[in-house]
C-alpha cells in the first residue's frame, strides 16, 4: 500500500528548499558549492567573422585587422574600407579612435579613417601605450636610459613629459586629461602609485610593499588593486576605502562604473590540496558583492558594463553582475579578447581572430 504525502507537507518542503537556496546565495556560503550556473540562462553564441592576424574594435561599427605588416579597416561583415602597409613600423596600439605606430623613436598617430593625425620625431625610446581615454594618449618609454611618462592630445601636443623613479607597469588618464594615475615597480618588486595633474605635477604618491597591479580614475577619487588589497583614495591622497585579502590577488580589472573584479588564490605558504582560485566582485566602495569559484587559473579577467569575462586558453566564461554564468564560449588557442559591446566579442587566437555574436542578452 502506497503511503500518500499530504500536499501541504510537500508545499512546505518546497518552500523550505527555496529559502535555503536563496540564503546560501545571499551569504555566499556554498561549499564551492551550490552552483549558481544552474540558476542562469545560458546564452547562444555564433561566429560572425574569422580573419588571419589580430583584430580589434575601431569604434562605431568598424574593426581593425593587422596581419603580416598590413593594417586594414573593415566593417562587421568583413568589407575592407582601406588598408596600409606599415613597412617595418611597430604597431603599438589599435582601438577606438585610431592606431599608433613607432619606428626608430618616431611616433605616429593615425585616426580611424586612415589619416595621419601627428608625427613626433626623436620622441621616446621603446614606447608603450598605457591608455587612450577621450582625446588623450598616455605613453611610457625611455629617454637616456631613464623611465618617462608622457601625455599627448590627439593632435600631438605634448601636455607633459616627466621622469619617474621605477618601471611603469600600468597607468590611466581621465577622459578630461585632468588627472593621470601611474603604477610603478622598483627593483625590490615594491609598488607605488602616483597621481599627476594636467600640468605634469605629481600631486601625491602612495607606497606599498607589494605590487599595485592597476588603478582607475573615478569622479570622486582613484581606485586601485594591489596584490593584497583593493583601496580607494581621494584626490588629496587620503585612503577613504579599503578591503584587505588574506589570499593573493593575481588578476584584476576595474570597470568604467567603478566596480572591481579580482581573481585570488591561496598564498604558497598556505596551499592545501583542492584549493581553487576564486573571482570576487567589489562595488566602488570596496565592498564584496559576490564570489565565484573557478576550476583553474585564468589567463586574465575583464569587467565590461554588467558582465565579467574570464579568459582561459580554450574557453571564455561570461558572468553577470550578479555572479551568474550566462555564457561559456569554447575556443582554441585564445590569446586575448576585445569586448565590442554586450552582444559582440572579438577573440584573438595565436593563429588568427574571430568576431563572436552573443544572443539573448537583455
Amino acid at each position: 500500500m502506497t503511503r500518500k504525502i499530504p500536499a501541504n507537507s510537500m508545499m512546505f518542503s518546497g518552500i523550505l528548499l527555496v529559502l535555503v537556496i536563496v540564503l546560501m546565495i545571499i551569504m555566499d556560503s556554498n561549499p564551492i558549492g551550490l552552483s549558481k550556473n544552474a540558476l542562469s540562462k545560458t546564452q547562444k553564441t555564433r561566429e560572425i567573422l574569422r580573419l588571419p592576424g589580430k583584430m580589434s574594435w575601431a569604434g562605431d561599427d568598424g574593426f581593425f585587422n593587422f596581419d603580416r605588416g598590413v593594417l586594414k579597416r573593415l566593417d562587421g561583415g568583413g568589407k575592407v574600407f582601406w588598408e596600409k602597409r606599415l613597412e617595418g613600423k611597430e604597431l603599438l596600439w589599435m582601438g577606438p579612435g585610431g592606431f599608433t605606430v613607432n619606428r626608430d623613436s618616431t611616433l605616429e598617430m593615425w585616426n580611424a579613417a586612415g589619416e595621419l593625425e601627428f608625427r613626433k620625431d626623436n620622441f621616446l625610446e621603446n614606447p608603450a601605450v598605457l591608455s587612450f581615454e577621450g582625446d588623450f594618449l598616455l605613453l611610457a618609454g625611455k629617454l637616456k636610459d631613464r623611465d618617462y611618462a608622457a601625455l599627448l592630445n590627439k593632435k600631438g601636443t605634448v601636455l607633459w613629459l616627466i621622469p619617474v623613479d621605477g618601471r611603469i607597469i600600468s597607468g590611466r588618464s581621465s577622459k578630461s586629461g585632468s588627472y593621470t594615475v601611474l603604477n610603478l615597480m622598483d627593483e625590490n618588486l615594491s609598488g607605488k602609485m602616483v597621481l599627476v595633474n594636467s600640468e605634469g605635477l605629481i600631486l601625491w604618491q602612495i607606497d606599498r610593499t607589494v605590487m599595485i597591479l592597476l588603478s582607475g580614475i573615478m569622479p570622486d577619487g582613484v581606485e586601485a588593486v594591489a596584490e593584497d588589497r583593493v583601496f580607494k583614495a581621494d584626490f588629496e591622497g587620503r585612503i577613504i576605502r579599503e578591503q584587505i585579502f588574506q589570499d593573493a590577488i593575481f588578476r584584476a580589472d576595474i570597470g568604467q562604473d567603478g566596480y572591481m573584479v579580482v581573481a585570488v588564490k591561496q598564498r604558497e605558504a598556505k596551499l592545501t590540496s583542492g584549493q581553487r582560485p576564486k573571482i570576487i566582485m567589489l562595488d566602488p566602495e570596496c565592498r564584496v558583492k559576490w564570489s565565484y569559484v573557478l576550476e583553474r587559473q585564468p589567463l586574465y579577467i575583464k569587467k565590461y558594463m554588467e558582465f565579467v569575462y574570464i579568459v582561459y586558453d580554450d574557453e571564455i566564461l561570461v558572468l553577470s553582475r550578479e555572479g551568474l554564468l550566462t555564457s561559456s564560449i569554447k575556443s582554441g588557442n585564445i590569446k586575448d579578447i576585445d569586448v565590442v559591446d554586450i552582444s559582440r566579442l572579438i577573440i584573438n587566437h595565436n593563429d588568427g581572430s574571430s568576431l563572436i555574436a552573443i544572443s539573448g542578452r537583455r
